[in-house]
Order: C-alpha cells, then sequence, then structure tokens
C-alpha cells in the first residue's frame, strides 16, 4: 500500500495493480468499475484547485455521485488518464482521473 497526502487526508492506495506496461483508458475505465483502481478528482473551488485521492470508484461516488467513467456528466468530464505520487518509492502509480468543467476549460486552454 501506498500512502498519498491531498489536500484533506491521508489515504491508504492498493498498488496491486502497477504493472511495467502502461494501460489504455479504456482499460482504466474498466479496472475503475472493478474498484480495482484508485480515483483521482481534481475540483476548482473558490479559484483553487483541490485534488481528492480515493482508493475506489465506489469510495468516489460517495463524495462525488455522478462520476461516470465513460460518459460526461454534467458537472465533470468522463474519466481520463491520471498518476498519483507513491511518495514511498517516487514513483507514479496509473489512476483514473475525473476534472469538474471549470478546471477541464482552465486546463484545456
Amino acid at each position: 500500500m501506498q500512502e498519498t497526502t491531498t489536500n484533506t487526508k491521508v489515504v491508504q492506495v492498493q498498488v496491486d495493480n502497477a504493472s511495467s506496461t502502461p494501460k489504455s483508458v479504456n482499460e482504466l475505465r474498466l479496472l475503475a468499475k472493478q474498484d480495482k483502481l484508485p480515483i483521482q478528482v481534481v475540483v476548482r473551488i473558490y479559484g483553487k484547485y483541490r485534488v481528492f485521492v480515493f482508493t475506489t470508484l465506489s469510495e468516489a461516488r460517495r463524495s462525488f455521485p455522478s462520476l461516470e467513467p465513460e460518459t460526461n456528466g454534467n458537472k465533470f468530464t468522463w474519466g481520463m488518464r491520471g498518476a498519483i505520487e507513491n511518495k514511498i518509492d517516487n514513483t507514479l502509480v496509473e489512476a483514473l482521473r475525473f476534472e469538474d468543467w471549470a478546471t477541464d476549460e482552465a486546463l484545456s486552454v
């Protein structure tokens, strides 16, 4: 397990899905729907970007119920490739990343 610090809490992220070959976005979405992949949610609150990290999609949906890996919603983009830093050995762990529309617009320009 890996310890990841977000703006709000410290979470444990299971890294048994890590492999040496990058996965496609569709594979990441499938792993997320099976609750086998960490989730990264980026939102803009009062002009500041906040990153929330969750161990599973089910956990992330408790805080952000409108997250859908394969379709865009009213509040969030669909799931895209993301990464979470492993603080123990300074590697990156693949994750599924969601952005609210304000963040997506600001970072896509």
